[in-house]
């Protein structure tokens, strides 16, 4: 019900469909982040310590979920003034990035200090936030959206280590990772 299914309803049915693959990695049932990745080629594993490696010689480097009335929009504002300034950069005005409104509902879902269902998190360097996202929990899946890196530090890649984190925080709540949809 609401105004979706009204929309759709009118329109007579969705007027468009597309088949889009949707990466699922599975941790339910994986003991430890360790036995995942020992799974994994060696140079994953060694990119992965190696990333963390020449982040770490930066500086502070910290892993922190972000939720909560302090850190839940500090993640929030921040990502979506990443997310705008990336927009911007490409030309892209009308984006719904730059709505206010997307931004203070994220705000908002992350204040919530014992929300389950969405939380924040992401990579701090010296206590600045260079990589983060919100993390989206249904059905028992982990989905990443809104995230943003700092590009001073792409070199570095520090997505990969908010995706090392999702995939250890899937494991310890036996949940699977979602990657979104993939072309």
């Amino acid at each position: 019900p609401g105004v979706m299914a009204e929309a759709v309803a009118a329109a007579r049915g969705p007027k468009f469909r597309w088949e889009d693959a949707c990466s699922v990695v599975s941790l339910s049932g994986v003991p430890s982040f360790e036995a995942w990745a020992a799974a994994k080629s060696k140079p994953f594993r060694y990119d992965l310590r190696n990333e963390r490696r020449r982040l770490a010689a930066l500086g502070r480097l910290e892993s922190r979920t972000m939720r909560g009335p302090v850190d839940g929009p500090c993640c929030a504002y921040g990502r979506f003034g990443a997310k705008r300034r990336w927009a911007g950069e490409r030309g892209l005005a009308e984006s719904w990035l730059h709505s206010d409104q997307g931004r203070d509902h994220l705000a908002a879902l992350l204040s919530r200090p014992d929300a389950d269902d969405v939380f924040g998190q992401a990579i701090l360097l010296d206590g600045e936030i260079i990589a983060g996202g919100s993390v989206a929990v249904s059905r028992g899946r982990l989905e990443f959206f809104v995230t943003a890196f700092d590009p001073a530090h792409a070199r570095n890649r520090p997505g990969n280590l908010l995706n090392e984190d999702l995939v250890r925080i899937g494991i310890e709540r036996g949940s699977d990772r979602d990657f979104r949809m993939m072309r």
